[in-house]
């Protein structure tokens, strides 16, 4: 019976534990759904209606060149480009986690797909499998679904800064030496080692009328932005779309024979505009890898781009609905032949710009690109290739990652080794390889760095080491003033914890990052927390970074950290960022008889007194200066005063050697009034400082209770005789 009353209570328990495990399986799913649902983007399209149109349709304008260029990159050709940008816009816009976003094909993933067309083609043709490519992009849209109902995207913050420069790097020299050959008036080669097998060949069959516009086009892409500072209304016109228009002309009016995009409008369908592609799922194990690829590059991608709009707009987007739709919107690329999509910053930017606030500038954009498509294809087929081939050119420059270049020869080694690393193999072999060696690389030093956890925190004034001797707690407490302390080693697994934290303080008009308690930082950490400053100081938020030690400051340095947010705004001590402190809250003249402070008509200095007379040091310390270690003050050396002024010193307080000293200069007593004046000198060492104030005071008792207390502190002796307020005599009879 009791083994059988056993098995029962066994079965029990698990039927307990099903139940629970099956409660939190139903409220994990509540809760995944409640965070895709598209209705926080529909609820807000209303409210921004018309700028987000003007600015959708300028977006759309900015988006018409590359989307071409993107397509043509990726070997789909031009119109799948405009595909990918028309469902990047509306469904990206709808179902996406940043309100600002705007997607669409961009130069990664077009490289990506590039280097899967020359995988997939037709039996044993070289003509590529349209079907697969396409399949392998719905598919990446339903991998990118399945990560944001798992909510794992948010992870991907924690790739290394040098693993995404390495990328980004790569990347740009993909899209440049890809280009060449188009530039030249030639077919483009389907990937870097055909660029460098073929260097020769593309050398002796340069099409030199392909120069007269891929030359003029690229002069106007460099030179826009000098002339946009000279001619204020450029600003308003996008560069690449001008060299769209005037590289189109040229070849129009000089009836160029070269290359045109209506010569490969068959990419896509042949020739027709719009094609429906059926994904081929009986091929999902060919395809499982190279999707994958694509859904991991396209969070990367898209993520980095929201932080963008998010340091810019003040907001905050959500990392799962934003991998949710980037899942619908390469849903929709693969179904109706567009090119595999991300969030792009560049027209995320421009939509921020150009007034965009809400989705419904993404979807306009989406909505007048396929206007475009549908009504001026004729335009489009008469746009030359080697006008691409610039725009691509320029874009490839402006990828590369000009933050870590500058500073390349003063990176940490490990740094330096994993940007090289990740930049030679996105390069020679792929993206995604490339990626996953880098964060290999990086988590070794994660691993060889952190051997425990530490916990970012804030912490207020009255707490750190910057609060000004003297001064109340629950008045300092009261100062809109927050300190930030990052613990142990600040490097890529610890800025998010970081950002969480200061993201966790409260409102506050003056930021101190004490950096005392930092270990290590590497190129991600001082990044973060350039890019936390900078926003700080956008909203008005005065910042100081102190207490660095000596190695951590040599790294930021190195890495222009100092330069970067404003010598102004670095300390090395926290002696230096105290005075700001008392100037900006004006606390330069305490008074110890503060109206605040008195307890039951008891001025705190009396309170003190008492404290003193009792030796109870935990009072003393709580009311004066309790992160001080207070020692004796100076030697007995005073000079007599005149004779009717009784002038002594004596040690009132000595426990475990913690001395404190006082000068009494007159007892006097008037018409029943005792009055007592003189000054304590508190001496101590604080954080290795010697530190000191003077406390002059009057007190006016009488029957034994004080009925006047005058009292302020004077930072030094000199300070001190100098004062016009002084309440006794012979102060200058008295020195060390």
């Amino acid at each position: 019976m009791d083994k059988l009353g056993r098995e029962l209570g066994h079965l029990e328990n698990i039927e307990v534990s099903s139940g629970s495990s099956l409660k939190s399986l139903i409220t994990f799913i509540k809760s995944s759904l409640k965070e895709i649902s598209p209705w926080n983007n529909i609820k807000t399209l209303h409210t921004n209606i018309r700028a987000d149109i003007l600015a959708g349709i300028t977006v759309a304008i900015i988006a018409l060149p590359l989307a071409l260029a993107f397509g043509e990159m990726s070997q789909l050709g031009p119109v799948a480009g405009i595909w990918g940008a028309i469902a990047g816009g509306v469904v990206g816009g709808l179902f996406g986690g940043c309100l600002v976003g705007v997607s669409g094909p961009t130069a990664p993933k077009a490289a990506q797909i590039a280097a899967f067309m020359g995988v997939f083609v037709i039996g044993t043709t070289t003509d590529p499998d349209l079907v697969a490519a396409f399949s392998i992009i719905f598919l990446s849209g339903l991998i990118l679904v399945g990560i944001s109902m798992l909510k794992i995207s948010r992870f991907i913050h924690y790739t290394p800064y040098s693993v995404v420069a390495g990328f980004m790097c790569g990347i740009g020299v993909i899209v440049i030496l890809t280009q060449v050959n188009a530039f030249v008036g030639l077919e483009a080669e389907k990937n870097i080692h055909g660029v460098f097998e073929n260097i020769g060949h593309t050398i002796q069959n340069i099409n030199v009328e392909a120069l007269y516009v891929a030359i003029p086009s690229l002069l106007i892409l460099f030179l826009w932005v000098p002339l946009e500072k000279k001619v204020k209304f450029l600003a308003n016109i996008p560069s690449p779309l001008v060299a769209l228009i005037v590289g189109t002309g040229i070849s129009y009016f000089m009836k160029l024979d070269i290359p045109y995009i209506g010569d490969k409008m068959g990419g896509a369908g042949e020739g027709e505009i719009f094609n429906f592609y059926i994904p081929d799922l009986t091929r999902i194990g060919e395809f499982m890898g190279p999707a994958m690829a694509l859904a991991g590059l396209a969070v990367l991608d898209s993520l980095l781009s929201c932080i963008v709009a998010d340091n810019m707009t003040g907001t905050h987007h959500s990392s799962d609905r934003e991998t949710f739709g980037q899942g619908m919107a390469n849903m929709a690329a693969g179904l109706f032949g567009g090119v595999t999509t991300a969030t792009a910053t560049m027209r995320t930017v421009a939509n921020i710009k150009f007034g965009g606030k809400t989705p419904l500038a993404s979807i306009v954009h989406g909505l007048t690109l396929l206007t475009i498509l549908l009504g001026l294809g004729f335009l489009v087929a008469a746009i030359p290739t080697a006008c691409l081939a610039a725009i691509l050119f320029k874009v490839g420059i402006d990828i590369l990652d000009y933050r870590i270049l500058p500073v390349l020869k003063k990176l940490p080694i490990t740094d330096l080794l994993v940007f090289i690393i990740v930049l030679f193999v996105t390069v020679y072999e792929d993206l995604m390889v490339a990626m996953a060696i880098g964060v290999v690389f990086a988590f070794f030093r994660f691993v060889q760095e952190v051997s425990s956890t530490y916990q970012h925190k804030t912490i207020p004034l009255s707490k750190s080491d910057f609060a000004p001797k003297g001064q109340n707690k629950k008045e300092l407490d009261k100062l809109p003033v927050s300190v930030l302390q990052p613990q142990g080693p600040l490097f890529f697994g610890s800025i998010e914890p970081l950002m969480s934290a200061y993201a966790a303080a409260p409102k506050h008009e003056m930021l101190i990052v004490d950096m005392s308690h930092v270990t290590m930082i590497d190129l991600s950490g001082a990044y973060a927390l350039e890019d936390l400053i900078k926003e700080a100081i956008g909203k008005n938020i005065q910042v100081f970074v102190s207490n660095a030690n000596p190695h951590i400051k040599e790294v930021l340095e190195k890495v222009d950290f100092i330069e970067h947010i404003g010598k102004d705004h670095y300390m090395d001590s926290k002696r230096s960022v105290i005075p700001f402190i008392l100037e900006h809250y004006h606390l330069e003249e305490l008074k110890f008889t503060n109206k605040k402070n008195i307890d039951n008509n008891i001025p705190i200095l009396h309170k003190l007194h008492t404290a003193i007379n009792k030796h109870d040091f935990k009072a003393v310390m709580e009311l004066y200066a309790d992160d001080a270690i207070l020692v004796p003050a100076f030697s007995n050396k005073t000079r007599q005063g005149k004779n009717e002024i009784e002038t002594f010193y004596k040690d009132i307080f000595d426990k475990d050697g913690v001395k404190i000293s006082i000068y009494q200069v007159a007892c006097q007593e008037v018409n029943g009034l005792k009055i007592d004046t003189g000054m304590y000198l508190m001496r101590w060492m604080a954080h290795g400082i010697r530190e000191e104030e003077y406390l002059r005071f009057t007190l006016v008792v009488k029957d034994g209770k004080i009925v006047s207390d005058n009292s302020s502190i004077e930072p030094n002796f000199s300070s001190l005789i100098n004062s016009n307020n002084l309440p006794f005599a012979y102060a200058k009879d008295f020195e060390e």
